[in-house]
This record gives C-alpha cells, structure tokens and sequence, in this order.
C-alpha cells in the first residue's frame, strides 16, 4: 500500500522528521509513506473561513484522485479505532493501493474539501498539534500493518 501524507505544514523540526523516520523505516518495501507538505500564507486580517477555503484549495492541487482520500477532523469525523484502521485498509486493498491522508491547518478544513473527500475520520476529541498528529498518524498506519500481518506489535 501506498499512503501519502498532506498537511498544512511549516517546516519540519529535527524532532519531527527523527520520530517520522523511525516508523516509515519499519513498513517494510511493500508499503510506502510520502509527505505532501503545504504552506500557506495569508493575510494578517484573513478570517477563518478564508484561511480554511485557502488552505483546502492548495490541499485539493495536491490530492491523487486515483487514491482514496481520508481527511482527519476530530469534530466532524467518524472515530476510528487501531483495530478499525486496520479493517479499513484490509477492505479498502480490494479498491486501491494508494491512500492520501489529509491533515488540515489549525484552523480546521472547509466544508468543500470534506465534501469531496471519500472518508473523515477522527483519532480522538482531543485536539492535537498538527506537527504531533502526523507523528501519530504514521505510527497508527505502522500499527495497522502490523496488526493485518499478525505482529505481536499491537497487544
């Protein structure tokens, strides 16, 4: 499976791109993860709306509509569990092998990107950094393949 991982992001600290690469190491040459960092600037008096509207169109340039598209949205997205994760891959192999992820900004994502994405998933009620989120993400994407190739990673 091929997953990609588009954010709104600044540039990625040491830290990050440490914890990132520990677990992408891992997946093995059967799966790969990209990162599709976007930065976007606006203007001091932009309000939330256009921030969202802004960043959803760059994150919709990005999109490979060959894939299935998963936005995360803690407020409006279905929670989904490690476990759940993993079903959702092992069904969606039968579709595609390619995933896009996508993590919005601090602001959230605008209704038009939700609306044209195949899945919304939440992680959690708990809101979360965005830089922490990918790491978060990533680290379920390993523990769902793990737990489909019966690893004793996940316990």
């Amino acid at each position: 499976m091929h997953f990609r991982i588009i954010s709104i992001h600044n540039k990625s600290q040491a830290w990050e791109k440490e914890a990132l690469s520990q677990y992408v190491k891992q997946l093995g040459s059967f799966h790969s993860i990209n990162f599709i960092d976007i930065s976007c600037k606006h203007p001091q008096n932009a309000t939330t709306e256009q921030i969202q509207l802004n960043e959803s169109k760059s994150i919709l340039n990005k999109l490979n509509y060959d894939a299935l598209t998963i936005a995360w949205d803690g407020r409006r997205g279905k929670t989904i569990s490690s476990e759940g994760l993993a079903e959702f891959f092992s069904s969606s192999e039968l579709i595609t092998s390619s995933m896009d992820f996508i993590i919005g900004g601090s602001h959230g994502l605008a209704k038009e990107l939700l609306d044209q994405v195949d899945h919304i998933f939440s992680a959690s009620s708990l809101t979360f950094p965005h830089r922490l989120f990918k790491i978060i993400l990533v680290e379920q994407i390993f523990r769902a393949i793990k737990i489909l190739e019966n690893h004793p990673y996940h316990k």
